[in-house]
């Protein structure tokens, strides 16, 4: 068996319902779904190559042919992305609103989720070059799936 790597990310609630959603439906566990639909993205990635991966609205974007988008993967806008990260809202010692979930992925899906990090290019997520997160690339990713349409706009 192949090993796999752990990468650990917070949700707000309104993208962890989404996953409560669809594990009722399958009768799954919210993991089980929540690492099934990243894995669904990041196959699609792979699918187009990283050359093909854009951020949506950059110059890159822009310059697709008509015609042409379905031979890319568009990411998500970075202000998009922010959007849905998870506040730190917890009071010392209270409940966390933002749920876990830990995502188990082979050598092949980090090497992708690695260079959807650098697609991406949100200043917080890497640091001198090394990348510091992966919240930005896996919620990127999640935010395309469209299980998550039915996610809830976040009110500030």
């Amino acid at each position: 068996m192949e090993k796999k790597e752990r990468v650990l990310i917070r949700f707000r609630p309104e993208i962890y319902e989404c996953f409560e959603l669809e594990a009722a439906y399958e009768g799954l566990r919210v993991g089980t779904i929540a690492n099934r639909l990243l894995i669904s993205e990041i196959k699609k990635v792979a699918r187009v190559g990283k050359g093909h991966c854009v951020v949506s609205g950059s110059e890159e974007d822009m310059a697709i042919p008509e015609g042409k988008k379905q031979d890319y993967y568009v990411l998500p806008a970075s202000r998009d992305v922010i959007e849905y990260l998870p506040e730190q809202t917890g009071k010392r010692g209270g409940k966390p609103i933002n749920k876990q979930v830990t995502f188990y992925l082979t050598e092949e899906q980090l090497e992708i989720l690695k260079a959807v990090v650098r697609i991406q290019d949100i200043r917080k997520s890497m640091d001198c070059g090394e990348i510091v997160t992966y919240r930005f690339a896996v919620l990127g990713l999640l935010l395309n799936n469209e299980a998550l349409n039915r996610k809830q706009t976040v009110i500030r």
